[in-house]
């Protein structure tokens, strides 16, 4: 996982530098995102950003600087988006909020997502589940067809590892998960606050 995020990495600076290079250090300039890529414009940047922004902020702060709410964007010159696979809804959103300051793009990336949406401090507890359950049968328990009462009668079987996403801990059939995982930054901020203390047990 580390060798994966290392590379995409790699490739967003080789790619974004050269655009992120060309805008303006004049005024206030806000990063729309708070996940890795939004660190990373900072950095190319050399801190020059005066802070992030989301639209549902938990942190109040990050990487030691402010995380504002987009409602509060109005006042900044210029935002820079910084998703890798829908900056087209970070558009829609700026439009809604009728933000009218410098708008600024980068590719959309979505084949590095899956290694970059979030900046992993260690790997070390990823690393360790690897063929950790060599052989033993997995069920994903998503919150659709999947979510059977055939489907959950086969929990009983004690070698099975259960893997639970997004609102699986709302359920009222009580299943016991091995893991939990959320899909989205959408899942984060809604299931992240409500389901806290549960979610640190997985």
């Amino acid at each position: 996982m580390n060798n994966f995020f290392i590379k995409s990495k790699n490739e967003y600076i080789q790619k974004c530098t050269p655009i992120i290079d060309k805008i303006p250090k004049t005024g206030s300039i806000g990063i729309f995102g708070v996940n890795c890529p939004a660190r990373l414009i900072d950095e190319i940047m050399d801190g020059y950003p005066d802070c992030y922004i989301a639209t549902r902020p938990i942190e109040k702060e990050l990487y030691g600087k402010k995380v504002i709410d987009i409602d509060e964007s109005s006042n900044i010159d210029a935002i820079i988006l910084s998703s890798l696979s829908n900056q087209e809804q970070q558009l829609k959103v700026l439009k809604e909020k009728q933000y009218k300051g410098k708008i600024y793009t980068l590719p959309n990336m979505a084949h590095l997502s899956t290694f970059m949406q979030n900046d992993f401090k260690s790997t070390k507890n990823i690393d360790a589940l690897f063929y950790k359950h060599t052989n033993n049968p997995a069920l994903i328990i998503g919150n659709g067809p999947s979510f059977e009462p055939e489907i959950i009668s086969n929990l009983k079987n004690k070698n099975l590892i259960k893997f639970g996403c997004n609102g699986i801990l709302s359920s009222k059939q009580n299943i016991d998960i091995d893991y939990y995982f959320l899909l989205d930054q959408f899942s984060v901020y809604t299931w992240r606050i409500k389901y806290q203390v549960l979610i640190v047990k997985y």
